[in-house]
C-alpha cells in the first residue's frame, strides 16, 4: 500500500514540492505573460468602454446597421415585442433609450408614450417617479431597463400605479449580457422577476425565454468585435464575420437548439390585479 494513503500529509508534501519546481522553471515566465496580457487587455477595455463604444453605437444607429452589430440581441427584442398584445388605449414605453420601441410596436405608434432619464425624443424623467396619475395607461412597456434601475421593487410599484386595472405591464430582461452602460446593477431569472412582481402587487401571467447558450456566445462575440473599435481597420474586418457568425447563432438556435442553460433574455407579462 502506498505510504500517502497511510500519511495524507506526504500528498501535501509533494503538492508543494511541485509547485516550487514549477516556480522555478516555469514560473517566472508564466507569470510575466499573465501581466503582459492584462495589461495590453485592460488598455484596450479601456479604450474601448471609454471612448469608442458609444461613438460607435451611434455611428451603427445612425446607418440603421445597429441591429447587424448583434443579431442576436436584436432578434431576440423583436421576438419580445411580437408577444405584445396592441391595445387601443395609451402605452408608456418606460426606459425609451433610442426608441426602437416605436419602430417595432405593433399597435398604434401614436399612442406610445416614451419616458426615460436620458432622452431627446420623449419626456425626459426618472421613471421611479413617473410625471402621470394614477391609472392612466392601458399597457406599460419595460425592455431592457430593469437592470439599470437600482430599486427595481420601486420601479415596479411605480409602473403598477400608472397601470389601468386589469391591464398588463411587459418587461424585457437579460440574464447574461454585458456590462453596456455605467448603470447597469442587476441580472434576473424569470423566478426572480416573477418573485418581485408578486412582491409590488402584480399576478406574473407568463414568461418567456429568449436564446439560449449559442445566442449567449454570439452575445460575447459581439461584445468582442466591439473592443476591436479602438483599431478601427480590424473593426472593418470583423464586423461582417461577426454578423455572419451571430446570424448562423440565430438560425441554429430558432431551428431548435436552443437549450436553458445560459439563457439570453426573459419576457415576463403580468397583470396588475
Amino acid at each position: 500500500m502506498s505510504p500517502c494513503i497511510k500519511n495524507p500529509s506526504a500528498i501535501i508534501q509533494r503538492v508543494k514540492q511541485k509547485a516550487r519546481q514549477f516556480n522555478r522553471h516555469g514560473g517566472v515566465l508564466f507569470l510575466g505573460t499573465q501581466h503582459l496580457l492584462g495589461y495590453a487587455g485592460s488598455w484596450i477595455e479601456r479604450m474601448n468602454l471609454r471612448v469608442h463604444r458609444q461613438t460607435i453605437e451611434k455611428w451603427l444607429l445612425r446607418k440603421g446597421w445597429l441591429h447587424l452589430y448583434s443579431p442576436a440581441a436584436y432578434y431576440a427584442y423583436v421576438r419580445a415585442v411580437r408577444h405584445i398584445a396592441p391595445v387601443s388605449g395609451w402605452v408608456l414605453d418606460a426606459g425609451q433609450g433610442q426608441g426602437a420601441m416605436s419602430r417595432y410596436y405593433p399597435g398604434n405608434p401614436q399612442r406610445l408614450i416614451g419616458v426615460d432619464i436620458q432622452t431627446d425624443n420623449g419626456i425626459k424623467a426618472d421613471i421611479r417617479y413617473l410625471p402621470f396619475k394614477r391609472g392612466v395607461f392601458s399597457q406599460v412597456l419595460a425592455f431592457n431597463v430593469a437592470e439599470h434601475v437600482a430599486d427595481t421593487p420601486m420601479l415596479l410599484r411605480e409602473l403598477r400605479r400608472v397601470l389601468k386595472t386589469g391591464h398588463l405591464v411587459y418587461l424585457l430582461y437579460p440574464f447574461t449580457a454585458r456590462r453596456h452602460t455605467a448603470y447597469d446593477y442587476y441580472r434576473f431569472s424569470e423566478q426572480g422577476m416573477e418573485h418581485l412582481l408578486h412582491t409590488a402587487g402584480f399576478l406574473p401571467h407568463f414568461s418567456r425565454q429568449f436564446g439560449g447558450s449559442l445566442a449567449s456566445l454570439g452575445h460575447l462575440l459581439c461584445s468582442l468585435c466591439l473592443m476591436a473599435c479602438v483599431f478601427r481597420p480590424l473593426f472593418y474586418l470583423l464586423f461582417p464575420v461577426n454578423v455572419l457568425v451571430t446570424r448562423l447563432v440565430v438560425w441554429l438556435e430558432r431551428h431548435g437548439l436552443q437549450d436553458g442553460i445560459y439563457p439570453q433574455e426573459f419576457l415576463t407579462v403580468a397583470k396588475k390585479p
